[in-house]
């Protein structure tokens, strides 16, 4: 039963990425008609078959074909890249993982071409389903992780979104629920920023696979019905159909088989409404254990019978695997031992089917991979070529970049040596006419002590001419005339 459960989860997880929403097969015919460039007619081809991927396989290949040949033909391509990865699709839908990686790989070599980030994006985002599929999650791993560096990068945030969730679910695959949850609930958070009602649907989906997983069926039935009311509200038919396959397995694991009857047969309407075999064998699978486990076993003969019918139709080998085993859990249940060990027997065989398939895809996947890496190689050395050209180019430039420097950085010493040598020489000029001017002021200040001392001196001079004069006054008045003098001696020389 468990196996069953996981293999349903992966079932809708895979196809949540597939379908696509309602056709709009008519209007896009009607273009096709119309006198259009032929670019425009290879995207319209291409998505003719995206139209009908799910609805007529015939169709779908034959517009597929048509693009195809037709962007070959005008070498366009851009569309020719698009053509190869809805090869791939095409050849996932039915499970031929190493084709899909092949054609994948063609899309990836022409995209890189081109330099187109987002073609690149998308292309990484679908090899890592391929590897997914093939249960290789480090590789799985590796391209998602390359997928959300581009998407950061060109700021795509609705590729970041899913991206997050992807890596979520190969984390949920290698039972890393810490990490799953981490990154689906980080891909909720930009799907609720950006308004993304659709996007919020699927992360809740994948947070309820998270629970189920661990068997806390009452947090994921939770979440799957927060995951329903917002599908609903959208009308998104596909993804309800997908969400009410996990309702029906978490009633059916908690015993609710008639809750998860009217789940499958929900599901079911919708898979007939687009004529989806693989949806509607897994339905019937799915009714087929409800129906054991409400000990309905001639109705679960049928669905099981049913399942195992359609699915050799259309050569799905796990649905059938898992038909056998449920064919033989009933059988030993009703003690029909027979019939039990016959239906082990066919279990065993589908079983050892698939893995020697599985081993021959690993070899023609080991082919492949030798191959990519060899053109990986070459390009990767041509592509380091071109750098080292471009590095020598850059040096080059680096080197006349670094020349002009040095001649501005000179240039600039010599502005700045002139400048420091008129500075500096108007600071000596202002030196010595401060100088010139201090002694001009003790000249001018000496002199004028000088003019000072002369007038003093001349002062004095005239004091003491005048005191002489003046004593010579006193003088000439004390002493006789010279007549009184003669008279005397007159008077004298008479006696």
């Amino acid at each position: 039963m468990k196996k069953l459960y996981y293999l349903f989860v992966a079932f809708v997880l895979f196809s949540n990425f597939c379908f696509s929403l309602e056709p709009k097969t008519d209007s896009l015919l009607n273009v096709l008609k119309t006198n259009i460039p032929d670019t425009t007619k290879v995207n319209i081809l291409n998505n003719l078959f995206l139209e009908y991927e799910f609805v007529d396989v015939e169709k779908a290949s034959t517009y597929l074909t048509q693009a195809f040949e037709l962007a070959e033909k005008i070498n366009f391509q851009k569309g020719l890249a698009k053509s190869y990865m809805l090869k791939g699709y095409f050849e996932e839908d039915k499970s031929n993982y190493s084709a899909a990686l092949k054609y994948n790989q063609e899309a990836l070599a022409i995209y890189t071409k081109l330099g187109d980030q987002l073609g690149i994006a998308g292309i990484n985002n679908s090899l890592g389903s391929n590897y997914q599929s093939l249960g290789k999650y480090p590789e799985a791993l590796k391209y998602y992780f390359s997928t959300l560096k581009i998407y950061l990068e060109i700021g795509n945030k609705r590729g970041e979104a899913s991206t997050y969730r992807n890596i979520g679910t190969i984390y949920l695959n290698q039972s890393n629920y810490s990490e799953a949850l981490k990154n689906i609930n980080s891909s909720l958070k930009i799907y609720k920023d950006i308004g993304d009602k659709s996007g919020q649907a699927r992360c809740y989906l994948s947070v309820g696979n998270v629970y189920a997983t661990q068997n806390d069926f009452k947090v994921a039935l939770k979440n799957y019905l927060i995951s329903q009311k917002l599908n609903e509200e959208l009308g998104n038919k596909i993804d309800l159909a997908n969400l009410r396959i996990n309702i029906g397995l978490i009633y059916q694991l908690d015993g609710k088989y008639d809750d998860a009857l009217k789940c499958y047969a929900k599901s079911m309407e919708f898979f007939e409404e687009i004529e989806n075999k693989s949806g509607i064998a897994v339905c019937y699978g799915n009714l087929g254990e409800a129906n054991i486990g409400l000990k309905n076993y001639a109705e679960a003969r049928k669905y099981l019978n049913k399942a195992i019918e359609l699915s050799k139709q259309i050569g799905n080998k796990e649905c059938i695997k898992n038909a056998y085993i449920a064919y033989f859990q009933m059988d030993s249940i009703i003690g029909n031992y027979k019939g039990a060990f016959e239906n082990h027997k066919n279990f065993i065989l589908y079983r050892d089917s698939l893995n020697n398939e599985e081993t021959k895809n690993q070899t023609i996947q080991n082919e492949m991979t030798f191959d990519f890496e060899m053109k990986e190689a070459i390009a990767n050395a041509e592509h380091k070529k071109e750098l080292e050209n471009q590095q020598v180019l850059s040096e080059e430039h680096n080197r006349k970049q670094n020349i002009i420097i040095v001649f501005v950085i000179l240039g600039l010493l010599l502005v700045l040596i002139f400048s420091a040598f008129v500075f500096r020489s108007l600071q000596t000029t202002k030196k010595q006419k401060n100088i010139i001017e201090e002694q001009k002021n003790t000249v001018e200040l000496q002199k004028k002590e000088m003019e000072e001392q002369k007038n003093i001196v001349e002062e004095k001079q005239r004091e003491i001419i005048d005191s002489i004069f003046y004593a010579r006054r006193i003088q000439q008045s004390l002493l006789p005339t010279d007549s009184y003098i003669e008279k005397t001696l007159d008077r004298l020389r008479k006696k």
